[in-house]
């Protein structure tokens, strides 16, 4: 019989990026119709979170580093932490009603950034600020926060990025809506939330060599002062897309005729990326970022869900995301068409991704001791790079929340800006697709009046 309760299970090497020592948050907005009925949401919430919990004791913890030291950035951890554990709660309810706008309000407007303060709605940090955990003071594994805003709620769901990434923090609202639907939590899925990642990912053997992962290396950061508040870089933006304009633009970039070998498909996330890169490379142009168009070379870096990679089913909660690199120069995104650049992106993953270059960079992780020296994309440039994450591939909206209903809007709340990131939040039930970015405000200012991208984007966070 598996011992969920020994938190020592939940410890993998996957999650020890020194640098993603901070939270990633997703922000659900329902609406209530009847006001009246708040007390009762609420109550069903904290019910249908506290049974999830109960099933998977590591998300009342709290993480804790060990380990750390001169030359050694040291492992997180799970740790028991009775502020927690029932009778309390990871859920905690606040009301905004009379500092943030109406549920109505924020609908009307289509959910611009500028609506969701975080210092009101989040109950932590966000990458890339990180924070300096205390006894008084634990860093929580999951929270979920309930704000009470006039005709909704909006339920930011805060996950510490090394325990779990943002597959696993959709399992949780899977789970979640589950339960309020009244349904109950399979053992397939408690096996699977709970599984030991002491050993999910098999490391290379001492006559395996580690495939060419310089790509990810940076310089240390283990000297610098923790928590470190970045400087705010850039503008968060979000633009949209309908379904009509989507497929138009799929359609657009995949001829055949011009797809690199041995590329037959592309998918819409590779059209829509390739379609970013090649805007924002014409407007970097444009504003002479580069002096050089045929050496300087742009960086576009994906996260990859790697779960389907190694053999491991969405059910499993923890860290499992890995990069896939695409670099060619200005003059090459710039000249070539937009079924060729989105191919190359197909290429690039398909050869990036795979079980082995996994297996090696986990086996990186595990022989590094100094892991600030490692990050996802590795040194990047904000005047000539792009780092891009998408859960688009899920069916959140779609998900019906019980007495909450199904989910009238996804978000993010504004925290610090750090250019240049693109992030593809889940499909509507139309098919529109959100699409945030966080560029350096000349380029935003400049690809708000680019053409091309604007003929197939719409704005929703307006100036």
């Amino acid at each position: 019989m598996e011992n969920y309760h020994d938190l020592d299970r939940y410890q993998d090497i996957f999650g020890q990026l020194r640098l993603l020592k901070s939270y990633t948050h997703f922000l659900l907005c329902f609406p209530i119709a009847d006001e009246s009925s708040t007390q009762s949401v609420l109550h069903a919430l904290k019910a249908a979170t506290d049974e999830v919990t109960s099933r998977f004791p590591w998300l009342m913890g709290k993480v804790i580093t060990e380990g750390s030291g001169s030359g050694n950035s040291g492992l997180f951890k799970v740790a028991r932490c009775s502020r927690w554990e029932p009778p309390n709660s990871i859920f905690r309810v606040k009301d905004c009603t009379t500092v943030c706008p109406s549920f109505q309000e924020i609908v009307d407007a289509r959910g611009p950034i500028r609506f969701f303060d975080p210092v009101v709605l989040a109950p932590s940090v966000a990458f890339p600020q990180s924070y300096q955990e205390t006894e008084s003071d634990p860093a929580f594994v999951l929270a979920l926060q309930a704000n009470v805003v006039r005709g909704g709620l909006l339920l930011d769901l805060a996950g510490q990025h090394n325990i779990m990434s943002g597959g696993g923090m959709l399992q949780f609202l899977k789970l979640l809506a589950k339960v309020l639907c009244g349904d109950t939590i399979s053992p397939f899925e408690i096996e699977q939330g709970n599984r030991d990642r002491r050993n999910m990912v098999k490391l290379l053997g001492p006559h395996e060599p580690l495939i060419d992962l310089s790509q990810f290396h940076r310089p240390s950061l283990l000297d610098s002062l923790v928590p470190a508040v970045p400087a705010p870089n850039g503008t968060w933006c979000t633009f949209g897309f309908t379904a009509a304009k989507l497929a138009e633009l799929k359609s657009n970039a995949s001829d055949a005729t011009q797809f690199v070998s041995p590329v037959t498909f592309i998918s819409s996330n590779d059209a829509l990326t390739a379609f970013f890169w090649k805007a924002i490379t014409r407007v970097r142009l444009r504003l002479g970022r580069v002096d050089d168009r045929r050496a300087t070379r742009s960086k576009f870096v994906r996260a990859v869900d790697v779960r389907s990679t190694m053999g491991v089913p969405n059910e499993y909660m923890g860290h499992m995301v890995y990069n896939t690199f695409s670099t060619l120069t200005f003059a090459e995104v710039d000249s070539f068409s937009l079924a060729t650049l989105a191919s190359v992106m197909r290429k690039n993953l398909i050869d990036d991704v795979n079980e082995y270059a996994v297996r090696s960079f986990v086996t990186l992780l595990d022989r590094t001791p100094d892991k600030t020296t490692i990050m996802y994309g590795g040194e990047m440039n904000r005047d000539t790079d792009v780092a891009f994450t998408s859960i688009a591939q899920s069916d959140l909206y779609h998900v019906d929340f019980g007495v909450l209903g199904k989910l009238a809007l996804f978000r993010r709340p504004n925290f610090i800006p750090r250019a240049t990131t693109a992030i593809m939040f889940p499909k509507t039930r139309e098919g529109y697709q959100d699409f945030q970015v966080c560029l350096q405000e000349e380029d935003l200012r400049e690809l708000k009046q680019d053409s091309e991208w604007m003929s197939y984007a719409e704005i929703i966070d307006r100036d």
